[in-house]
């Protein structure tokens, strides 16, 4: 069996970092986005599941983190660099059993 063909059980192998990618002037913009869409913003929860059930906890009042799905053209722009990323990614391995993948979620912001 090929090299390529196993799979390694070092995950460091299968690390790429990627420097630079997002232009600043495009993080700034999407800070900018972010503060614009404030409305859109929602507490952080979540799920724990026990014998009595799910049960949706908060946290620590001072510790709290704030979510938001923002979808703008700047957000766009950057979905389409993580795209090129995970591309790259792919590519870089070049793999055979790792030679796409079934899409991603959309960024979620925090505070």
């Amino acid at each position: 069996m090929k090299d390529k063909e196993k799979r390694n059980p070092n995950v460091e192998d299968y690390v790429l970092v990627a420097k630079s990618i997002v232009p600043k002037d495009l993080c700034k913009d999407l800070i900018i986005d972010l503060k614009k869409y404030k409305k859109n913003w929602f507490e952080h929860k979540w799920t724990q599941y026990t014998d009595e059930g799910e049960k949706t906890m908060k946290g620590d009042s001072k510790f709290e983190l704030a979510n938001c799905y923002m979808e703008t053209g700047n957000h766009n722009e950057l979905m389409g660099i993580i795209y090129k990323v995970i591309e790259g990614y792919i590519n870089n391995f070049n793999y055979p059993w790792f030679n796409s993948w079934n899409g991603y979620s959309n960024i979620r912001y925090n505070i």
